[in-house]
This record gives structure tokens, C-alpha cells and sequence, in this order.
């Protein structure tokens, strides 16, 4: 029997796809294997093939006879389709071989072998089988791990632990893993446990993708494991040396600007020294799994250069992003057989900031990440792209604050402060801005400086001073020295930018909110004074340090400025007869000098 099986099945040629019911198969009790291309390993145990029904069902029938214990194998034509992207199904039941129902069990195991005629090449995969139910049950997406050896077959380890016991199977089928239904999803936690491991055939998986020709012609990305439970994605650059691979997550719903990506990076050693060279992820991402043409990268390279795991977290994405997009990591190394692991990715919330009132800011932005606000416990009105934090420079240390109006023309646009615990008066604020070219004829953008009540409500707006027009591309604005008024209520600070036209952009940076105190350019807080005050006849003298050309303004506690005047020397007397009852803001401004005190008129 055994010349016959090897002497048959050297005339098979290996199979892609099965699907095979036996209704082309001899019934008979014995010698009707190999048949077909299929074939058995049997010692003692019988399989073969039966009918049952009418219209006659063939299938095919193991009975243990008296060989309990003893396995019994029922072979597949080679298969030619390994690869970790098919799957098998098969149904099978129990047969009653007397007048009482059958006792003891009976157990299939799938697996493969590379010699039909040696059961010890049987490799199992999964879990063993108990086939206890009359009723034909099937089993299905069955998926065999890749694998390269050659004449492959699947297999069907039959066991009875009772003598007399038979099951029938029917209706194998080896046919491809269908396309995953892939939605888009709003938050990832991957740690790659429940990925199949394959060398040459991991991806697509689990709605992840790979853009990678794949070992020998260029590299490869795939799912590997170190350590009894530990799995991770491999990528390795063979000899295609500057060519870069792409690992993509499935479609991601939360691009918003208020989810963030971390995930762990290391070197793999592929040979017996110290790995050479360098192996850089560009985090990004892709609207086209299939099409590298659409990556978008976003952030800065990082270098993989540690044998030990480093964690990449805090990666906020802009929310500009196309919708149907992936996160994709862009790899690439500058030698030879250089490889790295990358294990979980996470994507998920930023956490909300602990944001607590401060008494002063000192802000260049230096420790805000490039995108969009909020960041640090400043808040805009708009997102990305209207108000983002960008780069000045090539080496992207120098940074600024970038509002822009994009297609919106006369729209104002805030950019909010932290929360300060000292709008009492006292306290100064300091600013640069500069427009962003390119500058379009007949455009404008102007900053007003005003305070909000609360961060996110607009109409709490109060205007302070004179709007700001900023106007050159070459040379920064500084603006100095704003005392904007006491208030218990006004509690941040707001810059209002508004642009006559689309497309027109400023930087704001160097933001500066600090005690009004003695020093360069500054004038004493007693040597400014106003009396009397509380005034009722609304004449009042102010007095001063000595300053020639000097200026006083009047502001309401609404911002709007209601008096002004010249002043010199040390002091002078002004009438408010104009002014209704209420608190004001009297600013004294001489050169560099900037000072400011409350007035009450009664």
C-alpha cells in the first residue's frame, strides 16, 4: 500500500485551493486510499470512504477498530498556498457502530506534513478536537502559520481512546482568508499577542498593512517573538540599503488634535558584532495603504540606536488630517541587514492638563511640541491650521506661536493665555509679533490685547488698549509694558488677532506677564501718583518722576480708552469732568517709562 500511495500521489501536482466533498471518491472499506491525490497513514485503524443519505452523501469514515490510542492520518494533496493567509474548515460528527450510543472520544488534530509516508513529520497546529455530537459540526478559519519547506500536505490526526468508535468528515475547504471588514477605529492598544507569527507572510493581519517588497528583493517588515510570550513587529532591511518600509494601523477615527501615539522602539542584533549604521521611523501618516505616494510625515525622525526598548510617547497628531487615514511608520536604515523591533503602540486621549492659575509667564514656546493648541494650558479658538506652534529655523529650537487666517477674512481669532492669579494692576505684559510672509497686497492682521473670564468663552472678551497692526516680515514688534486693569473676575489673557484677508499669518512669541517693578524702563510705583483718589469733582493732579514728552491715557475697565493728554515735568493737574462714575486705568508712558495706577471716580 505504501509503493502505492507514493507511486499515486507523484503524479499530483500541489494544490492552491481544496474544496472537496468525495462525491468523485471509490466507497470502499479498504484500498481506497490514495485516491484523488488524498492519502492516510494508518496502523490498525481504518480510513476509508462511505455514503450515507438518499441521495447518497460520500464522506470519509475513520474506525478504530481495536487499535485505541493508535493515531491515524488522513493526508491532503500538497499545498502549495502555506502562507499564513489561508484558512481550513471541515465539519465532522460521530458514528454509531451499535445499538447504544458511542462511549470514549474521539479527537482530531490539524497540522502538516512533509513526508506522507513518516507520521513523524506531523507538525500540529491549534488545538486538538473532541468530536462528541451525531449532528455534523463545522470547524472553520483554521489558519496554518506560514511556512517555506517544501511538499507540504495538511493533516488529519485521528485518535479514538475506545475501541469501536468511527466519525465521519466531509466538506474540507482550503480557501483564502477573507479581507478583513475594517472599520475605523478610535483608539489602539497593541501589543501584537494575537498576530500570527510569520517570516514572509504576517501582513495584512488584523487590519494592519505593510507598503515592503519583502527578503531577498528589499526589506522586510513581519511579526516576530523573543522570550516565551513576547511578540513584536521585525523590520529588516536586507540589502536595501536607503529604502523605506511602511508599518500601518488601521483606519483611525480620532485624528483630532486630542489623541496622542506612544509606542516602544529597540536594535536587533543580525549578526555577531554591534549593529552599524543608523535605523530611523518617521512617524506619519497614510491615506492609501497600498500607495507610499501618500504618506505625510509629521514630526521629527527619530534614530533607533538602543539594543534596550525606548518608549516614543506624547505624538499628537494635527487635526487636519484626511479622513480615512492611518498612522504609518516610515523606516528606514542606511546599511545592510540592520533591523529593530517596534511593539506597543498605543493611541489614545490626551490626558487632560492639570492646569492651575500662575503668577507670571515667561513663554518663547521652546518646550511646546510643533501643531496646533492646546498645549501647556494655552488655548486658541481654532484649531490647526489656524493657530499652531512652527519651527523658526532648520534645526527647530526656535519656535513661535503662527496664527493664521487661512479662508477665513475679518474673523477674529483668539489665542489664550494659562490663567494668571495676579490681574491686579500690577503686572505687565510683554509680547513680540511679525508677520508671516508671504504678505498679499492690500492685506492687514492686527492684535488687541484684552482678558476672558473663562478660557473657552469668547463673549467674556474685554479689549484693552489700542489694537496692534502688524505690518513688517523683516523686523519683530516688540510691544512693552501693558498694565492691563485690576479685575476679580477677568482671569486670563487674550490676544485677538484678526486679518483683513485669507491666507494671512503673524508669529507672536517671547510673552512676558510680570510685577511692575523699579528698575530700567520702568517707573517706580510711588513715583507715579494721582490725587486725590477717590476723586468727586473729578480734578485731579498727577505726579511723577521728572519726564519730558510724557503721555497719559485713560482707560474704562472695558478697555476702551476715554482720555488723554501730554505731560512734563513732575506733575500736572487734568480735569475728568467727561468721565461718569466708575474705576479707571490712568498709564503713564515717557520713552521706556511705563507706569499705571486705579482711579475712582465718585
Amino acid at each position: 500500500m505504501l509503493c502505492a500511495t507514493l507511486f499515486a500521489n507523484a503524479q499530483c501536482e500541489p494544490q492552491a485551493t481544496l474544496n472537496e466533498e468525495f462525491t468523485n471518491f471509490s466507497i470502499g472499506t479498504s484500498g481506497v486510499f490514495p485516491q484523488n491525490c488524498w492519502s492516510t497513514f494508518t496502523e490498525g485503524a481504518l480510513i476509508y470512504t462511505a455514503q450515507a443519505g438518499d441521495p447518497a452523501n460520500p464522506y470519509v469514515t475513520f474506525y478504530t477498530s481495536t487499535a485505541v490510542n493508535t493515531a491515524a492520518y488522513l493526508y491532503t494533496p500538497e499545498i502549495s498556498t502555506i502562507d499564513g493567509s489561508h484558512q481550513l474548515s471541515f465539519s465532522a460528527w460521530r458514528e454509531l457502530r451499535g445499538p447504544v450510543a458511542p462511549v470514549g472520544n474521539v479527537t482530531i488534530q490539524v497540522g502538516t506534513v512533509t513526508n506522507i509516508a513518516d507520521a513523524t513529520t506531523f507538525v500540529a497546529v491549534g488545538d486538538a478536537i473532541t468530536v462528541n455530537s451525531a449532528t455534523a459540526e463545522t470547524h472553520s478559519n483554521i489558519v496554518i502559520p506560514a511556512t517555506t519547506a517544501a511538499g507540504t500536505h495538511i493533516a488529519f490526526k485521528i485518535i479514538s481512546d475506545t475501541a469501536h468508535n468511527a466519525i465521519g468528515i466531509d466538506n474540507i475547504a482550503w480557501t483564502d482568508v477573507p479581507a478583513p471588514e475594517c472599520e475605523a477605529i478610535a483608539a489602539i492598544d497593541e501589543d501584537f499577542s494575537n498576530f500570527t507569527i510569520s517570516t514572509s507572510a504576517a501582513f495584512p493581519q488584523n487590519c494592519w498593512t505593510t507598503i515592503a517588497a519583502g527578503f531577498p528583493a528589499g526589506v522586510a517588515i513581519y511579526t516576530a517573538q523573543s522570550g516565551p510570550t513576547n511578540q513584536y513587529v521585525t523590520f529588516y532591511t536586507s540589502t536595501a540599503v536607503n529604502t523605506a518600509g511602511y508599518l500601518n494601523t488601521p483606519e483611525i477615527s480620532t485624528i483630532d488634535g486630542e489623541h496622542q501615539l506612544s509606542f516602544s522602539a529597540w536594535r536587533i542584533l543580525m549578526g555577531p558584532g554591534e549593529p552599524a549604521g543608523n535605523v530611523s521611523v518617521q512617524v506619519g501618516t497614510i491615506t492609501d495603504t497600498a500607495d507610499a505616494a501618500t504618506f505625510t510625515a509629521f514630526g521629527d525622525v527619530i534614530t533607533v540606536n538602543s539594543a534596550t526598548a525606548e518608549t516614543h510617547s506624547n505624538i499628537v497628531l494635527p487635526a487636519t488630517i484626511p479622513a480615512g487615514s492611518h498612522i504609518a511608520f516610515k523606516i528606514i536604515s542606511d546599511t545592510a541587514h540592520n533591523a529593530i523591533g517596534i511593539d506597543n503602540i498605543v493611541w489614545d486621549a490626551v490626558p487632560a492638563t492639570e492646569c492651575t492659575a500662575v503668577a507670571t509667564i515667561d513663554e518663547n514656546f521652546t518646550n511646546f511640541t510643533t501643531g496646533a493648541l492646546p498645549q501647556n494650558c494655552w488655548t486658541s479658538s481654532n484649531t490647526y491650521p489656524m493657530v499652531t506652534v512652527d519651527a523658526d529655523d532648520e534645526t527647530g529650537q526656535e519656535k513661535s506661536l503662527t496664527v493664521y487666517s487661512f479662508m477665513s477674512a475679518n474673523t477674529p481669532i483668539y489665542v489664550v493665555s494659562p490663567e494668571v492669579s495676579t490681574m491686579d494692576g500690577a503686572h505687565k505684559l510683554s509680547f513680540s509679533s511679525i508677520r508671516q510672509a508671504p504678505v498679499l497686497p492690500n492685506s492687514s492682521i492686527s492684535i488687541q490685547i484684552g482678558t476672558l473670564s473663562a478660557q473657552d468663552d469668547y463673549t467674556t472678551f474685554v479689549p484693552f488698549g489700542d489694537a496692534i497692526t502688524v505690518t513688517s516680515i523683516t523686523e519683530a514688534i516688540q510691544t512693552e509694558g501693558l498694565v492691563l486693569p485690576e479685575s476679580a473676575t477677568q482671569k486670563y489673557i487674550a490676544f485677538q488677532v484678526t486679518a483683513g484677508s485669507q491666507h494671512t499669518a503673524l508669529a507672536i512669541d517671547n510673552i512676558v506677564w510680570q510685577p511692575v517693578t523699579a528698575g530700567v524702563g520702568t517707573a517706580k510705583a510711588n513715583a507715579f501718583s494721582i490725587f486725590p483718589n477717590p476723586t468727586a469733582n473729578k480734578n485731579v493732579t498727577l505726579t511723577y518722576n521728572n519726564i519730558d514728552n510724557g503721555h497719559v491715557s485713560v482707560y474704562s475697565l472695558t478697555g476702551a480708552k476715554v482720555y488723554e493728554t501730554t505731560v512734563s515735568g513732575t506733575s500736572k493737574d487734568i480735569n475728568l469732568s467727561a468721565l461718569s462714575a466708575g474705576m479707571y486705568v490712568v498709564k503713564l508712558e515717557s520713552g521706556n517709562i511705563t507706569a499705571s495706577q486705579k482711579l475712582i471716580v465718585q
